[in-house]
């Protein structure tokens, strides 16, 4: 559920510029932006939702903990830490509820009629929510690296918006390898192409960093990465409910 909460706050938050936190962590009101908008999808919802789901709360149960959440916005609201540009507090309450039903229907699906693409779907979003996260750490935090595209006037945001694309294509690409394609070869192709466009993105501008050893660190998560995914995939596999077929 972190993965699907991360695509939709990428459409709504970094794209659509629809609110802002501003819990003071750091100079830059988008980055602000940016660690209340994971600590919300990160945390508190993932949380709300597997405890729907583990209790196995009616519609009329889990309507409930929305409206909890449209209070604690509106809170935030008049605490001055969380402001509106387009939204509503309706359109929070609106999403989390159909966000509780997929929660619902996903893990039914899980349990009942496991597929090939419920088992894809779920490794890639699992592994969107992990590759954010590391990314936005390495980035933003650690300062590794950063992206200038041009696309956004603020800096932070269009870096945000370029590594959020290259984590989306890098993860479709090694969750199909690793489910898709068995062989050693194919998981060392795109490993070096990963290392070439990385290469073409530092030559041309977009990519940048201070540190001497960057394509390193890159190639070095990058295999981490898909001995993650493998790994992850067995998991997923030993433990379905049904053979994928």
């Amino acid at each position: 559920m972190i993965g699907l909460a991360y695509a939709l706050e990428y459409v709504i938050f970094v794209l659509l510029d629809s609110y802002h936190y501003d819990p003071g962590i750091t100079s830059s009101r988008f980055i602000d932006g940016m660690f209340g908008s994971i600590a919300s999808q990160a945390f508190a919802f993932p949380v709300a939702a597997i405890t729907v789901v583990a209790y196995e709360w009616k519609f009329k149960q889990y309507i409930w903990v929305a409206v909890f959440f449209m209070g604690v916005e509106e809170l935030f609201l008049a605490l001055h830490i969380y402001e509106h540009e387009w939204w509503k507090t309706i359109y929070t309450g609106i999403l989390m509820t159909i966000g509780f039903a997929i929660a619902k229907i996903w893990y039914y699906w899980m349990k009942t009629r496991y597929s090939t693409f419920l088992h894809v779907a779920t490794l890639y979003f699992l592994m969107i929510a992990i590759n954010c996260s590391i990314m936005f750490v390495a980035s933003t935090i650690l300062h590794l690296y950063y992206y200038k595209v041009g696309l956004f006037s603020d800096p932070n945001r269009d870096h945000i918006n370029m590594n959020t694309i290259y984590v989306v294509v890098m993860t479709w690409m090694y969750v199909w390898i690793i489910v898709k394609r068995k062989s050693y070869l194919w998981k060392i192709a795109v490993i070096i192409l990963m290392f070439i466009i990385d290469t073409v993105l530092l030559h041309t501008g977009i990519l940048h960093s201070s540190r001497p050893f960057l394509r390193l660190t890159f190639l070095i998560m990058n295999v981490l990465d898909l001995w993650l995914i493998a790994f992850l995939n067995g998991k997923l596999l030993r433990h379905s409910f049904q053979r994928v077929r």
